[in-house]
């Protein structure tokens, strides 16, 4: 078998986004705390405790309604289920309950249940909202590159208002009737995974949005890459590489092999490719082979005059 290291070498720029893999998840648990705090955990516990507690705790409260909370917190945890897997940078699609749960968020409806109440348009307003942000979760997530890099549709979303739909639940939650109080909690656990999930999106746009990412000088082959980059690496760490290579996107895991310090604040790495696919070493070395053609029939045509 041919070794991907002896195909062509050549100097092109692209865009580029390198991301340090730490061991033993040491990343992964900074990455967490940046997009949820131990507060906002706490107040999310708190949050389901008071849903629970008001549940339990009123007699007479009717089964429709019951019913009704029941199905807004199961799409609100299924909201939960998917970011909470991306903030842990795990593909939702590749666990075991994926696709149960995606059955189950389709067919469950809501807006329907209390018919002819006088909070049924801020049900479904409510509705809307999470079916909003689930929708665009689940487009990430099917069309996500290697299941690594998410692209989201809309970049961004305002906050749930309930006053677009009444104008005096407030009062209401004031005067503890039931079903105000339920629903004020439930926006509020909606609003806190909208606050979670905008956090998210932000912080993940420099992977997310290959427009974000440098356009670097690289020297690449299919087998590695060597740049200047004010970033330094440590030697032999793992990294993970979002590469723009022509209309394809890449990700490669590759380990750093050499980063000397050249002048200040720059550095420059060498990179080799970690089980590179024979798909991904032929977009590469196909890339480098049209380029060089590119430059040379455009050296011609300046030779010429």
């Amino acid at each position: 078998m041919s070794d991907v290291r002896r195909f062509l070498r050549y100097d092109v720029s692209i865009p580029i986004y390198i991301r340090e893999v730490e061991e033993f998840g040491l990343d992964l648990a900074h990455f967490r705390s940046e997009i949820i705090s131990d507060e906002e955990d706490e107040l999310l516990k708190n949050l389901d405790y008071e849903i629970q507690y008001t549940l339990k705790n009123n007699e007479q409260l009717s089964a429709d309604v019951s019913e009704l909370v029941f199905a807004i917190d199961s799409q609100l945890e299924f909201m939960n289920y998917l970011v909470s897997l991306l903030i842990e940078r795990k593909n939702p699609s590749e666990q075991r309950e994926f696709n149960y749960k995606v059955r189950e968020f389709k067919k469950r409806k809501i807006s329907h249940m209390l018919d002819g109440s006088k909070v049924n348009t801020l049900v479904a307003g409510v509705e809307s909202q999470i079916h909003k942000h689930i929708t665009e979760l689940l487009n990430s997530i099917e069309n996500s590159i290697e299941g690594k890099v998410f692209l989201y549709a809309w970049k961004t979303r305002e906050f749930f208002d309930e006053r677009k739909y009444v104008k005096n639940l407030s009062k209401l939650v004031k005067k503890d009737v039931v079903i105000a109080v339920l629903l004020d909690l439930l926006i509020q656990k909606l609003i806190f995974w909208e606050r979670i999930y905008f956090r998210l999106k932000e912080k993940n746009e420099n992977i997310s949005n290959p427009e974000k990412w440098q356009v670097s000088r690289i020297n690449l082959s299919a087998g590695g890459l060597g740049l200047f980059s004010p970033i330094r690496f440590r030697k032999f760490s793992r990294v993970d590489l979002f590469m723009k290579v022509g209309r394809d996107v890449l990700v490669v895991r590759a380990k750093t092999l050499m980063c000397v310090l050249v002048a200040e604040d720059k550095y420059r790495i060498a990179v080799e490719f970690d089980f590179l696919t024979v798909e991904k070493a032929a977009v590469i070395t196909g890339y480098l082979q049209k380029q060089e053609l590119l430059e040379a029939m455009m050296a011609v045509k300046l030779d010429l005059g």
